[in-house]
């Protein structure tokens, strides 16, 4: 599966035995817990999509990665084991060459920010759902890249989308700017080809008060539950302008089918522009 090798990427490992027999089919295995995150997301810091002020709390989805992942092969003689090294949800590497932001300069940064960053890094590292994983750069403490994967019941379902992040040197006064890997494809009324996240949270949509970034209330972990829970979520149709209006009637949701059909196919092809492009991790 096109998931399995996008997430073979994030993991650094090696084969720490190996038995009789030739060495094919690698499959893999992953815990398949489930724990909750205690961050909400407003519905208003949607595009288009504006609901007042209904909230939603993530939960991680059972997904075929871990906190450690193992690779199985199966060989003529019978199944065994090869150890992979700990695949960590957050990790900080070396190059960021490949990064959406890599030639934008860092900027004269204060204290203020380097404090800032250091608690985003610690909130992420102890906060991350189980289907979102993050690097971060340790000559560029700027940059940040996080892999998210498609929650169940979803068109996204299993995919694994890849969003590049700048924190600026006024941050957290400002929100950071976020970069998706679109491959070009329009898959999401919130992800646009150009690699533009729409989300209130970002200052890229409309909003008031909570709706919009906060100095003190807002986080790097809280935009990247807001992308998986509200933007990949399992009517997408809806975030359209205008097309909230439809929901729960017959051409509402036949449109809503359609749109879904459309961006199962279209995450489809951009797993496959992943696999051709793959993204530097290590």
């Amino acid at each position: 599966m096109a998931l399995k090798k996008l997430l073979q990427l994030f993991c650094v490992g090696k084969k720490d035995s190996k038995k009789k027999g030739k060495f094919i089919d690698p499959l893999w295995q992953a815990s398949a817990s489930r724990s909750s995150v205690n961050v909400t997301a407003n519905k208003t810091h949607l595009d288009p999509c504006s609901s007042g002020n209904d909230t939603v709390s993530v939960q991680n989805h059972e997904v075929e990665s871990s906190s450690t992942v193992s690779s199985w092969a199966r060989t003529e003689q019978g199944t065994e084991i090869a150890h992979h090294t700990p695949f960590s949800q957050f990790d900080v590497v070396q190059d960021f060459s490949d990064h959406h932001y890599a030639k934008t300069s860092a900027g004269k940064v204060t204290k203020d920010w380097v404090k800032a960053i250091q608690s985003e890094w610690d909130l992420l590292q102890k906060n991350l759902p189980e289907s979102i994983y993050v690097r971060v750069y340790e000559d560029r403490t700027d940059l940040l890249r996080a892999a998210i994967v498609g929650p169940a019941g979803t068109p996204y379902h299993d995919g694994l989308f890849f969003f590049d992040v700048r924190f600026p040197c006024e941050y957290p006064k400002c929100p950071p700017k976020v970069y998706y890997h679109s491959g070009g494809l329009r898959l999401n009324p919130n992800l646009y080809e150009s690699g533009k996240v729409c989300l209130s949270l970002l200052n890229t949509w409309w909003g008031k008060g909570c709706e919009k970034w906060g100095k003190s209330s807002s986080s790097m972990l809280q935009v990247l539950v807001s992308i998986q829970g509200l933007v990949l979520n399992d009517r997408p149709y809806f975030n359209e302008p205008g097309s909230k209006n439809s929901a729960e009637t017959t051409g509402g949701e036949r449109c809503s089918l359609a749109y879904n059909q459309t961006a199962f196919v279209r995450s489809c092809k951009t797993m496959l522009y992943s696999l051709r492009k793959p993204p530097m991790v290590n």
